[in-house]
């Protein structure tokens, strides 16, 4: 919930909470952050992980690109003029920002789709379909929506 924008309301129910308190806090993922955030509002936290941090497969290969923010759609619509990219996934930050990518890319003549907490379930249930089977060729998420997607035999992953 720190992550997705409830910050603030996090912050409004500590404040009425007795300050003597035990506080617990679950997620799958704890990104840098968070992990910042937390150990601001937690008072001497211990932090119990079930699994070791993840590490990259090394059939993964990185690559990372400095632009300015105009040229990244620019940029992300040149790297998929690689016809072997056959499937890509692309992360935005916001929702309205996969939108946006998504709506771009069409324009540009790439099968593109938008995946996010605000779209209905019907609608990412069908979207994930049409990526699965290839129907749309880049998927764009929030990092939020994209947690437990698994798509076997993606090509390519943005971020």
């Amino acid at each position: 919930m720190l992550d997705m924008g409830f910050v603030r309301d996090v912050q409004q129910v500590i404040k009425v909470l007795p300050k003597d308190r035990q506080t617990l806090f679950f997620s799958a993922t704890m990104p840098p952050a968070i992990v910042k955030l937390a150990d601001e509002i937690l008072h001497q936290p211990v932090r119990i992980a079930v699994t070791p941090p993840a590490t990259t497969v090394d059939l993964i290969q990185q690559k990372l690109y400095y632009v300015e923010k105009p040229d990244k759609l620019p940029l992300l619509v040149e790297l998929l003029d690689d016809p072997k990219i056959t499937s890509a996934l692309v992360f935005t930050r916001t929702k309205h920002g996969a939108d946006v990518v998504a709506r771009k890319l069409t324009r540009d003549g790439i099968t593109a789709e938008a995946i996010h907490g605000n779209k209905t379930q019907g609608n990412r249930e069908r979207t994930l379909a049409s990526f699965r089977d290839g129907r749309t060729r880049v998927l764009v998420a929030t990092d939020i929506a994209a947690r437990g997607i698994d798509i076997e035999a993606l090509r390519r992953t943005v971020v």
